[in-house]
């Protein structure tokens, strides 16, 4: 038997009407030769699917999948039948065109997910390709996808992820548009449009504003600052005797220049400058916990109340400061 009768075999016994999701299925922007003519059809055509099918399996064996996925693709919208976006979808895998293959197998395992060939190349090409791109799915009865201004023939698709996407979901009278952008291996969900139909815009998500005061204050006790202070002092008052005691190993040592003088002065050289870091680090955290202090008692405003607040899924940080 001729690949072009085995075609027209399978494709008459597995033949469905043509419903709106039997239109041009635009994965990208390039277009199949021949889709123009095929998306004007009305009811099956097996003879023409038959014909389509056939040239595309020559090109197959001709090594030019990029046709080949053509004409398979072709012959599914003549006549839709597994087969044909079988090897439309393995066609594509050895174009290495790979958001169009993930596109064809969401389409074939939501369309033909009975077959279980189909079933197991279509999750095959997705497990492997599918975490590169954004998912977008249309949860909603009767609901008709858009993207880009061309329509979709399946209510699910895979999009270029860190790019703005036109979308317009359709239900009978009702649309609403949304502004789609996500993260490889991001799934979003879209609804049915809104009772009002108005016109709707996903945006990306966003730094959260930083969450109000509470009740009680969020400035620093007058204690805290005391307590700082304190140590402050504590720490310059050592560093002072340090620093005296210091010079006079330096006198030591100029009146009586001994190994066990040098290194006793370079011991206490060490000390000092340790007290030095210590002390400035503690100044300036005394002037901070002066800044922070709530010296009235009163709670603070909650547009100068004090802290770091971190919004962990954009990365953005906000800080306010109580005066």
């Amino acid at each position: 038997m001729s690949s072009r009768a085995l075609a027209l075999v399978l494709l008459l016994a597995a033949s469905l009407p043509v419903s709106a999701a039997g239109q041009d299925d635009v994965v990208d922007d390039e277009a199949a030769d021949g889709e123009a003519d095929a998306e004007d059809a009305a009811v099956p055509n097996t003879a023409a699917a038959a014909e389509a099918y056939d040239r595309g399996s020559a090109f197959y064996l001709n090594q030019d999948y990029a046709r080949a996925a053509q004409w398979f693709e072709t012959a599914y919208r003549l006549a839709p039948a597994p087969p044909a976006l079988i090897q439309a979808l393995r066609a594509q895998v050895r174009t290495g065109h790979v958001i169009r293959a993930a596109n064809l197998a969401l389409r074939l395992r939501g369309l033909h997910g009975d077959d279980a060939d189909a079933r197991a190349l279509a999750d095959e090409v997705i497990a492997e390709n599918g975490s590169d791109f954004v998912l977008l799915e249309v949860s909603c009865e009767g609901c008709q996808l858009e993207i880009e201004g061309r329509v979709w023939s399946y209510p699910a698709a895979f999009l270029t992820p860190s790019t703005d996407h036109d979308v317009l979901v359709t239900q009978g009278d009702r649309r609403e548009r949304h502004s789609v952008r996500g993260l490889p291996g991001q799934r979003i969900q879209l609804g049915a449009p809104s009772a009002s139909g108005s016109t709707g815009v996903d945006e990306p998500d966003a730094p959260r504003p930083p969450p109000p005061a509470s009740g009680t204050g969020a400035g620093l006790s007058p204690w805290v600052f005391g307590a700082s202070l304190g140590l402050t002092l504590v720490s310059g008052a050592i560093l002072i005797w340090s620093g005296v005691d210091t010079l006079d190993g330096v006198d030591a040592f100029n009146a009586m220049p001994t190994p066990e003088a040098f290194e006793a002065g370079q011991d206490k050289e060490l000390r000092t400058n340790v007290l030095v870091g210590i002390t400035a680090g503690l100044g300036l955290l005394t002037v901070l916990f002066a800044i922070l202090a709530d010296w009235d008692g009163d709670p603070p405003d909650a547009s100068t109340a004090g802290g770091v607040w971190l919004d962990g899924r954009s990365g953005g940080a906000w800080l306010r400061t109580s005066f």
